[in-house]
């Protein structure tokens, strides 16, 4: 069935490509149909009308395994990171500030030299936490949201726990 000029994702080079594939199954399938009502006066020229037709058969398999391959990608076992941005813009901003805020004060990627980081990005979430407990909701140094803060805390530990595991 050529794909539908509707169907939304469908590029027009791969739209074409399937009418034409229908345009020529059909074809093949109307000269199939006049050969099966004459018989062939040889059996050697039946033996060569089954090859051609079972040759078109492959043929038409190709073709439509090609079609279906236009405009695919074989990335439906990665991650969406996608999903990150579109879900989430407010949040990865926020934590975007936080690592500004750090990079200045500090250096750029300092926190992944801080001694006994685990332990201490525990306690430095667990403040940010307290904070939000007692309904402060911004830290007074950055301006930032004090769960933006236990999250870069959070995923400061999973960095490096991550990488420990490589």
């Amino acid at each position: 069935m050529a794909l539908d000029a509707q169907e939304p994702g469908v590029s027009p080079a791969a739209r074409k490509l399937s009418q034409q594939i229908m345009a020529d199954r059909m074809a093949a399938e109307a000269d199939m149909y006049k050969k099966r009502y004459i018989p062939p006066a040889d059996p050697k020229a039946a033996e060569v009308a089954a090859r051609a037709c079972a040759l078109q058969a492959r043929r038409d398999e190709l073709a439509d395994r090609q079609a279906a391959e236009v405009g695919r990608k074989l990335d439906g076992d990665k991650p969406r990171l996608d999903l990150l941005l579109a879900d989430m813009p407010h949040a990865l901003e926020a934590i975007a500030m936080v690592l500004t805020h750090g990079a200045e004060k500090y250096a750029p990627g300092n926190w992944q030299h801080v001694p006994d980081a685990q332990r201490r990005y525990l306690a430095a979430g667990a403040r940010h936490e307290l904070e939000l407990a007692k309904g402060i909701h911004h830290d007074p140094e950055t301006g930032e949201h004090h769960l933006a803060h236990a999250a870069c805390c959070l995923l400061f530990r999973l960095e490096l726990l991550l990488r420990e595991d490589f």
